[in-house]
């Protein structure tokens, strides 16, 4: 069969059906060529599995998701993970995001946004989908706790999923002076220099996003 092949990894046997019959292998060029239920499954197939693409929840019975989410991206490079789930927890889906996860949907998309995310991390992005909880940043220091503004989070969080300062600035309807103001202010929050370094120091710090 030709097109994009996925593995899905989802302790529910109903979603992956669903999944699996939403995709028109000859007009999306994508199809399922595997599942598993739980963590360690998943493991054994994917040694041998084709697929270019992880579909995988992170409430999974037995081990973690997203610790799965780490190993995978570490013992299977040439595959791409997206993390598809019902999680509404920030601190996990934002160490999903800082772990390597080339995208993260909510299980609430419909299949546009699934194909076109699919598409997207097949050209090298990196997707944050709607529907996800804001990755607040709470940081405790001798100093007492600095966070981000509701205003700020959303900036760094659409800068972290890789738009530009331009695209942000449309995005959120404000000036890309205004976007540069919010970056200055929380660099200098955390002593950084930029968004690498802010990343850097998120994950340094075990900050919860």
């Amino acid at each position: 069969m030709q097109g994009t092949e996925l593995f899905i990894v989802d302790d529910h046997p109903v979603f992956i059906r669903g999944v699996t019959e939403i995709f028109n292998p000859e007009t999306d060029n994508i199809f399922v060529g595997g599942s598993a239920n739980a963590v360690a499954e998943a493991r054994e197939k994917l040694q041998v599995s084709a697929a270019t693409i992880i579909l995988l929840d992170l409430k999974l019975p037995g081990e973690s998701g997203l610790d799965f989410c780490i190993e995978a991206k570490s013992r299977f490079p040439e595959k791409k993970v997206i993390v598809l789930t019902g999680e509404t927890d920030p601190e996990i889906l934002y160490k999903v995001w800082v772990n390597g996860a080339d995208a993260i949907i909510s299980k609430l998309a419909g299949k546009e946004q699934l194909v076109s995310t699919i598409h997207a991390v097949l050209e090298g992005q990196r997707i944050l989908g709607p529907n996800l909880p804001p990755f607040f940043v709470h940081l405790q220091s001798s100093s007492g706790s600095r966070f981000l503004t509701r205003r700020e989070n959303q900036v760094m969080t659409l800068l972290i999923s890789g738009k530009q300062r331009r695209e942000v600035a449309e995005m959120l309807n404000i000036s890309i002076d205004t976007v540069d103001k919010h970056c200055s202010n929380v660099y200098r929050k955390f002593g950084v220099k930029n968004l690498s370094g802010f990343i850097r120091e998120a994950k340094k710090q075990n900050i919860t996003l």
